[in-house]
């Protein structure tokens, strides 16, 4: 990374209500960390499950199985669980 910013993080969350209080849990699990810019893309699902073919056309759709919540929760922990070991 080039700038004054040394991690990029990127979550799926259900809605742009759910950024703020996302960026709260990271911020009180992680102390010391600075949120210092934020981007929104809505929709983005769209554009995963796709394969593609070597010029970036699309072949064929990957059914996408969302995760349980407790499976995102387990995840979410682990991540965070990582990044304050660094």
């Amino acid at each position: 990374m080039s700038g004054p910013y040394n991690l990029t993080f990127g979550a799926w969350l259900r809605s742009v209500d759910d950024v703020q209080p996302f960026e709260t849990m990271i911020g009180t699990r992680i102390p010391g960390l600075v949120i210092a810019d934020r981007s929104v893309t809505l929709w983005e699902i769209e554009l995963g499950g796709h394969i593609l073919d070597p010029d970036g056309r699309h072949l064929r759709c990957v059914p996408m199985a969302p995760w349980s919540e407790q499976a995102a929760v387990v995840a979410q922990d682990a991540l965070v669980d990582q990044l304050r070991r660094r």
